[in-house]
């Protein structure tokens, strides 16, 4: 749960040069990503003006629309939101962890593995 957040905010402002994605991929497909659900709930006047835009979608946007919807979801909160979610998914994991019956070495293994995949640490 962790990665797939933390990857849902990184689908709209990540590096495409790290992610290899391209850049606002869920964005320019109108999907409803994490960030974007955040946003459109937050009952902030930002939200209301995303799901305004979002319900006139044009076909293929262009590139200063996306970037308005980014700075739309992220004034809304969507994106704080999603990150504050994502990183208790993992401590909630790394928590989980601890209780597992591992070698310690094993266990640290892992935890790096966690925090490399949701923040790209390490």
């Amino acid at each position: 749960m962790s990665w797939q957040v933390a990857n849902d905010v990184e689908d709209i402002w990540g590096d495409p040069g790290v992610t290899g994605k391209p850049e606002m991929s869920d964005l320019r497909r109108s999907k409803k990503t994490l960030p974007v659900i955040l946003a459109l709930r937050s009952g902030r006047t930002s939200g209301a003006q995303l799901a305004e835009a979002l319900r006139a979608v044009p076909r293929h946007p262009l590139e200063p629309e996306l970037q308005r919807w980014a700075r739309l979801v992220e004034t809304a909160g969507g994106r704080a939101g999603a990150d504050r979610l994502s990183r208790t998914y993992l401590e909630d994991a790394v928590n989980q962890l601890r209780d597992a019956r591992l070698t310690p070495r094993a266990r640290e293994e892992l935890v790096r593995l966690f925090r490399r995949m949701v923040l790209r640490e390490g």
